[in-house]
C-alpha cells in the first residue's frame, strides 16, 4: 500500500464510496498514525487533563459517558478530538459552557466523533458529528374506552423504536418528548380509533407543545359518515425552546360515554408519534 498523508487519509473518509465499506479501516490508521496519543475510556465519567491536548479520547462503554474540561488547564490552539466507539453516547462539558454547533456537544452513535479547539482564554469551537434529537414510539397493545364523551386522552406508548438522546420520556404519567436543543422540529404522528358510533360529532388527533401555542392538530367532524373504525394523522414543524415538552392527545367527543379504543396492532406505525430536530 502507498503511504497516504493525513490529508489524503481525510479525503479519503469525504469520499462516499469508500465512507460506508472502508471508514472503519482508514479510521483506524489515522487512530494509530497521526495522534501523538489515543486512550479508550470505559468509565461512565472521565476529567480532561492537559495531556489529553492534541490526542484522540475514544470512549468505550454502553452506557452514557460524560467528559469534564477545565478550561484553565489548556492554552489557546490546543484540541483534543472526543470519539465514539461504545454505543454509549458522550457528552463533553467545557467549565459547564456549551460551545457545540447544535448546544448538545453530544456525540451522535458508535462511530462519531467531536473535536474540541481552545480558540481563546475562555472560548472554545466544537466541530464534528452530533447527537441529532430524534425519536418514533408506538402504541402495542393497544388501549379500550379511552375517550368518546369528550375526554381529551394523552397517549400512553409501550414501545419505543427510536430514542436519540434520550429524548423521549414513556414512564407512566409522562409520555412526552422534551426538547435540548432550541430549534425546529418536525413532528408526525397517526391515530386508529375503534369503535365509533353514529353519536360521535367530531374525532381529533393533536401534537400539544409546552411552550408555544402552535399545536398541530387535525379533525374528523361529522363522524357518523365514517367507518367505525378511523386513521387520523397530523404532521407539521413547531418552534421549540430547550426545556419545552411536546405530547399527543386524541379526543371523540358525542358518546355517551368513552367506548372509543386506541389500537397498535403491534406494528410501528398503525399508532405513533415520531419527531426530529430540523435546524
Amino acid at each position: 500500500m502507498a503511504s497516504k498523508t493525513a490529508a489524503e487519509f481525510a479525503a479519503l473518509l469525504a469520499d462516499p464510496g469508500k465512507r460506508n465499506l472502508d471508514r472503519p479501516i482508514i479510521e483506524a490508521l489515522i487512530d494509530t498514525f497521526f495522534s501523538t496519543a489515543t486512550s479508550d475510556q470505559s468509565g461512565t465519567a472521565y476529567d480532561v487533563v492537559s495531556g489529553d491536548a492534541g490526542s484522540i479520547i475514544r470512549g468505550d462503554n454502553a452506557a452514557a459517558q460524560t467528559y469534564t474540561v477545565n478550561n484553565s488547564d489548556f492554552a489557546i490552539g490546543d484540541s483534543f478530538k472526543v470519539k465514539q466507539i461504545g454505543a454509549g453516547r458522550i457528552t463533553v462539558s467545557i467549565n459547564a459552557t456549551v460551545v457545540s454547533p447544535n448546544g448538545t456537544q453530544t456525540t451522535r452513535n458508535a462511530g462519531s466523533e467531536l473535536t474540541f479547539s481552545k480558540v481563546s482564554e475562555t472560548g472554545w469551537e466544537c466541530n464534528g458529528d452530533e447527537l441529532v434529537p430524534a425519536f418514533h414510539v408506538h402504541l402495542g397493545s393497544g388501549t379500550s374506552n379511552v375517550t368518546g364523551n369528550g375526554t381529551e386522552y394523552t397517549v400512553a406508548w409501550d414501545a419505543v423504536d427510536i430514542n436519540n438522546g434520550s429524548v423521549f420520556d414513556i414512564s407512566a404519567g409522562n409520555e412526552e418528548f422534551t426538547a435540548q436543543v432550541a430549534g425546529d422540529y418536525f413532528f408526525s404522528a397517526a391515530a386508529r380509533l375503534n369503535n365509533l358510533t353514529a353519536a360521535a360529532d367530531q374525532a381529533e388527533i393533536r401534537i400539544t407543545s409546552s411552550g408555544t401555542n402552535d399545536d398541530l392538530f387535525a379533525l374528523q367532524e361529522d363522524t357518523d359518515n365514517v367507518p367505525i373504525d378511523l386513521t387520523m394523522t397530523v404532521a407539521g414543524l413547531i418552534n421549540l425552546a430547550v426545556g419545552d415538552t411536546v405530547h399527543l392527545t386524541v379526543e371523540v367527543t358525542g358518546e355517551a360515554g368513552d367506548v372509543v379504543d386506541l389500537t397498535g396492532a403491534n406494528e410501528p406505525n398503525v399508532t405513533f408519534f415520531s419527531g426530529f430536530l430540523v435546524a
